[in-house]
């Protein structure tokens, strides 16, 4: 088990996470709401053919971002979830990883998080990176897309 500050950076690492999610999500609804009421706005008035085009190109962004949106909804579940209290071993989500590179936090495909002036890589549990890291731990090697890193 590492030390307390240790412990604290992977809760505000989740804290963090949650945070953006969420707000990824107000952005998605307000999106989906705004194309909804421009779907409704469209008048029968257009021209007939334009106005259908237009309606239908509408749901069909409306559409996409409903999914984003579910998407968004479940990274949000598995946030909320993370154990960041155990071990980071066996690797899991909550999991998070130094190496000579780069500080990967085992949780959502979610990219590049800074926090507190550092920078850190929020990657899935199923991503190829993670997946050279299982059975791996402190001292252990691997190598990536023609990197060699060291974990830390």
């Amino acid at each position: 088990m590492k030390d307390k500050a240790y412990l604290e950076e992977r809760r505000s690492l989740k804290k963090e996470l949650i945070t953006l999610v969420e707000g990824q999500l107000i952005q998605l609804s307000e999106k989906i709401k705004l194309l909804e009421e421009a779907r409704d706005a469209e008048t029968k008035s257009s021209v007939g053919d334009k106005y259908e085009t237009t309606r239908s190109l509408l749901q069909s962004e409306i559409a996409k971002l409903h999914d984003q949106f579910t998407r968004k909804k479940e990274d949000l579940k598995v946030c909320k979830v993370l154990d960041v209290d155990s071990s980071n071993y066996p690797l899991k989500r909550g999991s998070l990883i130094r190496t000579n590179k780069s500080d990967f936090f085992i949780s959502i495909p979610l990219g590049r998080i800074n926090l507190d002036g550092k920078k850190y890589y929020a990657i899935s549990v199923s991503a190829p990176l993670v997946k050279q890291m299982k059975g791996k731990s402190s001292g252990d090697h691997f190598s990536f897309r023609g990197q060699n890193y060291e974990i830390l």
